[in-house]
Formats: C-alpha cells, sequence, structure tokens
C-alpha cells in the first residue's frame, strides 16, 4: 500500500472513531435528555392534577354537585391532554376510575387493577414503561396519589406514548450520522489533499534516489515549501548536485588515470596482499604476453618466477632484471620495480612497473660489439704494419730494394684501408649526428645506371663474370648523384665479390605497383644464410668474416646503403638463398613531371624534407 493511502486510511480511521466516541456520548446525552424530559413532563402532570384534584375528591359534595365536579375533573383532564395526546386516569381510593380521557370512556367505574396504581393508593409515586401487545407501542405511565394532608384520597395515573420521542431521537441520530458521514468524506477528501503535500515530494524523492542509483543526477525534486518536507527536498537536491559533482571529478580521473596507464610506456600491474593481480594496463598484457583472463592470476605465474620466491619480496621497494624467452635466439629484458600499497600501516598489496629494457640491453650489446669490431679492425692492419716496418729496420732488409717496395706497398694497402674504414666511421658519425645533407638532382636513371655500370664491365670480365642491365624505359628520380653511385657502388662491388666464377650478374630498372622507382640487382654468388639477413645492415657484422676481411671489407658498407636510403626517403631490401644467390631492391619515389631525354635539371643543392 502506497503512503498516501496508508495517510489517508489512517487519518478516516481516526476521524471515524473520534467521532465515534462523540457520537455515542452524543446519542446517549440526547436519549436521556429526551426521556428524563418527557418523564418530567408528565410528573409535572400529573403534580398539577393530584393538586386540583384535592377539592374535588374529599367528598363533602351532594350527588348532584359530584356530577358537576366530574365534568370539571374531564374538562380539566381533556385541557392537559390537548397539547402531549397524554391519558388520564382518576382513581379513587377503591381502585375505581372516576374520570378518565375521551380516548377510554368505558373505563370509568371500573377498577384498574395496575401495581403502579396500587402503589399509588397506597401512597407511593410509581412510574413505569410499557409496551402495547397488538401495536408494539411503547408507553411511559405515571402513578402519584393524590392526598388531603397525609390522608390518600385517590391517585392518578397518567401515560403517554414516548414514540415521538423515540422518533425525534431516531431522527436525530440519523441527521448526527448524515453528518458523521459527510464530515468523514470531507476529512477523507482533505486527507488525501494533505497527504499528497507530505508523500508527493517523498515519491519524487524516491524517484529521484531510484534515478541517482542509476546514474541520472539530472532529476530534481520540487520545493513547495519551507517546511521539513520542504527542507529534505532542498536537501536531496544539493546531495543530488553533490554526488553529481563527486562522480564526474571521479569519472574524470578515472579516465585521466586509465589513459595515462593506457598510453604509458611502461607497464604497471597492483596486486592484493595474496599477490593476485588486480589491475594491468595493456602494455604489461602485450610485455608478459598475459592471457586473456588475467585477473585473479598470480604475479609469480605472470612474472615466471621461481614458486619458491617469498611474496614478501614482491611487497618490498626494490628492482631487478627479468629476462623473457621469445624465441631460441632472443630474449626480452624487463626491469621489474615495486612499490608495496599500506594502507594504516598494513601492507595490501603492491604496484609493480615493468620497463622494456630489450632495446637498451641491445644498444648496449652493439656498443661493446662495435668497440670490439673497431678495435680489432684497426689492430688487425696495425699489427701488420708495425711487423713489416720492424722487418724493414732490420740490415739485411734494407739492402734488398725489391723487398722494401713489396713491404712499403702492403704498409700502404693497410694505410689505405684504415682510412676507408676511419672514413666510413666519420660519415657514419655524420649521418648519426643528422649533419649529412643531400644535393638532389633530376637524374634520368636509365641512363644514370649505364654510366655506373661502364667500369664494372670491365671488372667483371676480369674475374670471369657477366653483366647485364635491363631497363623498361626512362624514368626520372630526384637524388643526390654521388650518395647514391656511393650505394650502387658498394651494392655491385659485393656481387662481383661474392659472386661465383662464370655466373651473371643482372641490374634490372622497373617501375612496381606502388608506381615507385625499383633497382635490382641479382647475382647468382654464395648467398646469405637466412638466420644472418635481420642483421646484415648491422655496423661491422659480415657472415663470412675471414673472406670479407681477405676481400678487405669493413662490415660497414651496407649500413651506409641503408642510411643513404633512408635519407631519399627509399627504402633497401635483401633477399637471399645459401649457395643460390642474392636479390639486392632499391625502391625510390619516382618524379611525376615528365622531361625530355636528356632534359636533366641542374642538381638541386637543398637538404631533405627529414634534415
Amino acid at each position: 500500500m502506497r503512503m498516501q493511502w496508508k495517510l489517508v486510511t489512517l487519518f478516516s480511521l481516526l476521524i471515524l472513531l473520534s467521532m465515534q466516541f462523540i457520537g455515542a456520548y452524543f446519542i446517549q446525552n440526547l436519549k436521556s435528555y429526551y426521556l428524563n424530559n418527557f418523564s418530567h413532563s408528565l410528573n409535572a402532570q400529573a403534580q398539577f392534577l393530584t393538586y386540583y384534584l384535592v377539592p374535588y375528591l374529599r367528598g363533602e359534595s351532594s350527588s348532584s354537585r359530584q356530577d358537576e365536579q366530574t365534568r370539571d375533573i374531564e374538562n380539566l383532564i381533556a385541557n392537559l391532554t390537548q397539547f402531549n395526546g397524554a391519558q388520564i386516569q382518576v382513581i379513587g381510593t377503591d381502585g375505581t376510575v372516576i374520570a378518565a380521557t375521551s380516548e377510554n370512556p368505558n373505563v370509568i367505574g371500573q377498577k384498574n387493577n395496575l401495581p403502579e396504581v396500587h402503589q399509588a393508593l397506597n401512597g407511593i409515586p410509581e412510574e413505569s414503561l410499557r409496551m402495547r401487545t397488538v401495536t408494539g407501542e411503547r408507553l411511559k405511565s405515571l402513578a402519584l396519589p393524590i392526598k388531603d394532608g397525609n390522608q390518600v384520597i385517590g391517585a392518578v395515573l397518567i401515560y403517554a406514548s414516548m414514540e415521538e420521542v423515540y422518533r425525534t431521537i431516531d431522527q436525530v441520530v440519523r441527521i448526527f450520522i448524515t453528518g458523521l458521514l459527510i464530515a468523514l468524506g470531507l476529512t477523507s477528501f482533505l486527507s488525501i489533499a494533505i497527504s499528497r503535500t507530505i508523500t508527493l515530494p517523498i515519491v519524487q524523492i524516491t524517484k529521484q534516489a531510484r534515478a541517482m542509483a542509476e546514474g541520472d543526477f539530472k532529476m530534481r525534486v520540487t520545493v513547495k515549501g519551507e517546511d521539513e518536507i520542504g527542507r529534505l527536498a532542498i536537501a536531496f537536491n544539493d546531495l543530488s548536485d553533490r554526488l553529481d559533482r563527486a562522480i564526474h571529478q571521479n569519472i574524470e580521473e578515472r579516465e585521466k588515470l586509465s589513459s595515462v596507464l593506457n598510453n604509458m610506456s611502461e607497464g604497471v600491474i597492483a596486486t592484493n596482499a595474496e599477490g593476485r593481480i588486480l589491475l594491468m594496463n595493456p602494455k604489461a598484457r602485450e610485455m608478459l604476453q598475459a592471457p586473456s583472463q588475467w585477473e585473479g592470476a598470480k604475479i609469480h605465474h605472470l612474472l615466471r618466477l621461481p614458486e619458491e620466491m617469498e611474496l614478501s619480496t614482491l611487497f618490498e621497494p626494490g628492482s631487478f632484471l627479468l629476462e623473457i624467452p621469445l624465441s631460441k635466439k632472443e630474449n626480452l629484458a624487463l626491469r621489474v620495480t615495486t612499490s608495496p600499497v599500506q594502507l594504516e600501516g598494513e601492507k595490501k598489496g603492491a604496484i609493480i612497473v615493468i620497463t622494456d629494457m630489450t632495446e637498451e640491453e641491445r644498444l648496449a650489446k652493439e656498443r661493446k660489439e662495435f668497440v670490439a669490431n673497431v678495435s680489432h679492425e684497426l689492430r688487425t692492419p696495425l699489427t701488420t704494419m708495425k711487423s713489416y716496418l720492424e722487418t724493414m729496420m732490420e740490415e739485411e732488409t734494407q739492402e734488398n730494394t725489391l723487398l722494401m717496395k713489396r713491404f712499403l706497398g702492403v704498409v700502404k694497402q693497410e694505410t689505405e684501408r684504415m682510412i676507408r674504414m676511419v672514413s666510413d666511421l666519420l660519415l657514419l658519425s655524420r649521418l648519426d649526428s643528422e649533419k649529412e645533407s643531400l644535393h638532389l638532382s633530376l637524374v634520368n636513371m636509365e641512363e644514370y645506371l649505364e654510366s655506373i655500370l661502364v667500369p664494372f664491365h670491365v671488372q667483371a670480365e676480369k674475374a670471369g663474370l657477366k653483366v647485364r642491365f635491363l631497363s623498361s624505359g626512362p624514368v626520372y628520380v630526384e637524388i643526390d648523384r654521388d650518395k647514391m653511385r656511393h650505394v650502387l657502388d658498394n651494392l655491385l662491388t659485393n656481387a662481383l665479390k661474392y659472386s661465383k666464377e662464370e655466373g651473371e650478374i643482372t641490374v634490372k630498372l622497373e617501375e612496381n605497383e606502388k608506381k615507385e622507382v625499383e633497382i635490382r640487382i641479382e647475382d647468382e654468388g654464395i648467398g646469405i644464410p637466412k638466420e644472418d639477413l635481420k642483421r646484415i645492415f648491422e655496423r661491422f657484422y659480415r657472415v663470412d668474416k675471414a673472406r670479407s676481411r681477405a676481400q678487405g671489407g669493413s662490415g660497414l658498407g651496407l649500413s651506409i646503403a641503408k642510411e643513404y636510403m633512408d635519407l631519399h626517403g627509399g627504402k633497401i631490401r635483401i633477399e637471399s638463398e645459401v649457395d643460390r644467390g642474392t636479390i639486392v631492391t632499391l625502391t625510390l619515389p619516382r618524379k611525376e613531371e615528365s622531361i625530355d631525354e636528356g632534359g636533366i635539371e641542374e642538381p638541386l643543392a637543398r637538404r631533405d624534407d627529414r634534415y
């Protein structure tokens, strides 16, 4: 049942109960009043008769006088009963009816044996309530003795119908009940109106509370007064505004935190006191290759930590390096930093920050290898030069001019090798520091490649090799002629060095599907193992170190070639199979505007967009 109807029912019941008590009290008093008034009226009439009938009943008159007295008594009785319809009998001392009202003339001369008459003749007033057997009419009777001094000389019996009194009482009761029902209806209507003023704000507050529970804080309770309900509505609206601001602020903070966590380059993991994962950002899932159902998982399993490692270790401030194997030759190096979460001095969990150190470890390893390679590459020619110089300083060697010239030739060769290596290192240093610029010019690549291949035809013939050039037609590209020559010279030199005798080297110029210019250099040489292709562009990296060193290579040529291609906005790709040969593909963006053959522009001295 709604509160409004509870209030209406409560008000109605209270009013009904109150009206019942009031009605019962009122009706009882009303009934007593009318009945007492009726009794008093009858008693007054009877007293009046007893007073006026004394002279008539003394027995001092003659018979003629008695008849006159009887008529006077009848007239007196008739006058008394004219207004209230009462019936009166005047009874002598022997119980005989002397006179009576006109309604009962037959009783005159008869004896009245009623108990109250008998009591009255004995000097005792008596009244009673009777009911007529036939009609069921209620009668009130009163018998009073007529005394002359102390002597009873007769009695008066007066009785009247009480139906009129009871009808009056019933009518008043009906009027009262009708008024009660009308008052109850009006009260119910007013209680409904009053209860609505109480329950309507409560209903609105209930709706608003339900909406707030569902996340809607836009509803407002209508304030209709400054009473307790109005102040409650004001307080609830204020609570709604505060909660709305607090939740929006909380959402903003949570979104900021989520955005920070999702975009961090470090992985973040939060655990509870039992070491089970509560939160993990995408970077941590990516680095640790976490399963889809990671919530509630043990941190030991996710970090691949040994089971015997105590959980308290993770709940202490510190860090350690963790390596996770990705393949047989590659590991993921992670720096794990732990920090405990404490609440009221008790450890409730830990925050673990994971940093990917793989690239740093790789760079550190490359630096070590680079230093070792540079040291080795410099030590070899320096050792050779030292030994030859020491030999030349001997007396016997100084006398042998031919031997001296041969030794000096070796020293010169090693010196040139060192100069080339130092020059390449300086060039790479400039490329790393972004100090190397491009001097671009629009070049017909078909003519450009033909001019570069001229000296290589001669070298190929000496080595027993054949060089072919295939072109789909003239194409124009903006390049730095000198730097691109450096790239092509390096690649063609490698193709000559590592090709088998009577092999063939093919240079192709064509366009690919993306309308880019491709230069493909294919050889039928010894090839490169698949596992070495990933590191082929690393500095000082050589597949066959002994043969490369014998050929005079430093392991820097492909690194420089890749840097130059990056400067041009192009790409270099190598495909190879052992004993089947190697294919090197250079990709350059094509210049769209058409130019007549031979109409090559002058070099454009400008830097590439990257610089």
